[in-house]
């Protein structure tokens, strides 16, 4: 009769830390990891702040990659319509822009070079979006709950160094990183992402060249969905059980 409170007092432990870890998976948050501008072209093959060197193993876009050398188009399309960018994101994602005055310099060596994935990751010139003036906004949409990693790729050029400030926020609240490009180079603005169903936007400045994104890189967390967490809580719950 006296093991039936005790039985009872044992059940409670693991059914509360269930809730807690659930509570905490399901709550947003933006994190930035850092800033790397090391890695410049090799963003496939030596990635610094990615544990298997590569930034974009779920997905990636790189806008005009696909464009030929040397091509300046002042009204370009960001979106996955448009042949000249590198699309391959992941399941469930989507990335657009409200701005329609962005333009597109395919480059031709002179804001650095970078691996193309769809080539063999052949080193090719990096592209840039380069602003008309003032800040850009791009929204990263998402149906599926995954937490992300997300890279934003930065380049200047042009014999010139260029300082950006992104701002990322997923509705919980905005993080910021700032770095001054030097000049004819990628830079990686890396970012941890909590799961949620939210719309992400990065905002960019950048100073004194009005330029914007390179690319965004997308790598999933290895952080337990909240099914998962719950089933390994109920698991505890049957291990922690005293036997009769």
């Amino acid at each position: 009769m006296n093991q039936i409170p005790f039985m009872n007092r044992s059940l409670t432990i693991p059914i509360t830390f269930v809730a807690l870890n659930l509570a905490t998976s399901a709550s947003a948050a933006v994190s930035l990891v850092g800033v790397d501008s090391a890695t410049a072209a090799n963003w496939r093959t030596a990635a610094n702040l990615e544990a298997d060197n590569e930034y974009g193993t779920a997905g990636y876009v790189v806008f005009g990659l696909n464009e030929a050398d040397g091509v300046y188009n002042p009204n370009f399309d960001v979106s996955d319509t448009n042949a000249a960018n590198a699309y391959n994101l992941p399941s469930g994602i989507s990335v657009s822009t409200v701005d329609t005055n962005i333009g597109m310099w395919s480059g031709n060596g002179n804001f650095g070079t970078i691996e193309d994935p769809g080539n063999g990751n052949t080193i090719t010139n990096t592209p840039v979006l380069a602003n008309s003036g003032g800040t850009k906004q791009f929204t990263i949409s998402r149906t599926v709950i995954s937490d992300y990693r997300i890279t934003f790729m930065t380049a200047s050029g042009d014999n010139e160094g260029t300082e950006f400030t992104l701002t990322v926020n997923d509705g919980s609240g905005a993080v910021s990183s700032n770095f001054d490009n030097v000049a004819n180079g990628l830079v990686y603005h890396v970012y941890d992402i909590s799961g949620g169903t939210t719309d992400i936007t990065v905002d960019i400045a950048s100073t004194t060249q009005n330029r914007s994104l390179t690319g965004i890189a997308f790598d999933t967390n290895a952080i337990p969905e909240p099914s998962t967490i719950l089933l390994l809580g109920l698991g505890m719950v049957g291990v922690s059980r005293p036997r009769r």
